[in-house]
């Protein structure tokens, strides 16, 4: 009877032991993207609720800077109209996988500087003078009003929206990396 140590034996153990390690590398990547898409579907709910609750604020104080005020059923309507036009869009962009994200939050969010124009423009206010950047990057933004960071609709989306930016920059280099990167 031969003792000695069959050699397919080995290859085929070792096969083995290889491919359940690769799953179990599999699995953990698995589960560790699953956890990141969680924390990225989080941080973008945030953002949506910051910038909702953000928008009265925004408006007054867009107001304020040309000594215009409105009363309380005016703000009430301008609210509902800003809201009207940003959440909808900024629910269905925050919600999107992030390659198929097309826009930037930011940039749904300037679209609500239509109402507080629209405000100003009725009080007769006149337009400012801009930068020839800022009129061609932002045509209807004739009151430089329109939001150019997070901070500029308070400190609490502005630590939404870096949450959001950092979960979406680190799932997407995770959901991109190389099998073969660490």
């Amino acid at each position: 009877m031969n003792h000695e140590p069959d050699d397919r034996a080995g290859v085929q153990l070792g096969a083995e032991t290889d491919n359940e390690t690769d799953n179990e590398t599999d699995n953990e990547r698995a589960d560790e993207l699953d956890q990141l898409h969680r924390q990225f579907a989080a941080a973008g709910a945030e953002l949506l609720r910051t910038v909702t609750d953000a928008v009265p604020g925004w408006i007054v104080g867009c107001l304020a800077r040309f000594e215009i005020v409105i009363d309380d059923q005016s703000l009430s309507t301008a609210v509902a109209a800003a809201r009207s036009l940003v959440e909808p869009r900024l629910a269905i962009l925050l919600r999107a996988p992030i390659d198929a994200q097309r826009s930037t939050p930011l940039a749904i969010i300037r679209m609500m500087v239509a109402v507080p124009t629209a405000l100003l423009a009725a009080a007769a206010v006149d337009p400012v003078e801009r930068d020839p950047f800022d009129e061609r990057a932002f045509p209807d933004d004739v009151y430089a009003i329109a939001p150019a960071t997070w901070a500029d609709l308070g400190a609490d989306v502005a630590d939404a929206g870096l949450r959001w930016s950092v979960n979406k920059a680190f799932l997407h280099a995770k959901v991109h990396r190389s099998p073969l990167q660490p």
